[in-house]
């Protein structure tokens, strides 16, 4: 009989985690942990309404453009470069102004060594335009892409 209580003691020792097993469970869990956290963040996604090539017919922006794709967005230089940014971070921003509703779309991107951030405050009439909030006497439209 007392080899019998005494195997069953065994057995029911053997079921209890050990101190090692333990802390091999715990550092998977947080190696898992970490290795989630960096993993690359999928680019957010823009309304449909944004995305585009943008033009205006202010003279000083005069063969310039501004473009949004669904993942990066990019302006044209005066002198023939265009600056691209990835896209990192993507807000919506709604207010009223004097009684209208304002819809400000905030784009935030990198490109080496820099970082942008666009707020574009969206009017859906006339096929759609923005004014950066920079510069609210600008109207910029969109002309679709060929």
């Amino acid at each position: 009989m007392h080899s019998a209580l005494h195997h069953k003691d065994s057995l029911n020792y053997r079921d209890t985690p050990t101190t090692t097993q333990l802390r091999d469970k715990l550092l998977i869990a947080v190696l898992m942990l970490i290795l989630s956290a960096c993993r690359p963040q999928p680019a957010p996604t823009l309304p449909a309404e944004l995305i585009g090539t943008w033009h205006t017919d202010h003279p000083k922006y005069a063969g310039l453009y501004f473009k949004v794709s669904p993942d990066s967005f990019a302006f044209s230089t005066p002198d023939g470069a265009v600056d691209v940014y990835a896209l990192t971070k993507y807000e919506l921003v709604e207010s009223t102004v004097r009684k209208r509703k304002v819809t400000t779309h905030v784009l935030h991107g990198t490109s080496p060594g820099q970082e942008a951030k666009i707020s574009l405050a969206y009017e859906p009439s006339g096929g759609g335009v923005f004014r950066l909030s920079s510069q609210a006497n600008i109207v910029w439209s969109r002309r679709m892409d060929r």
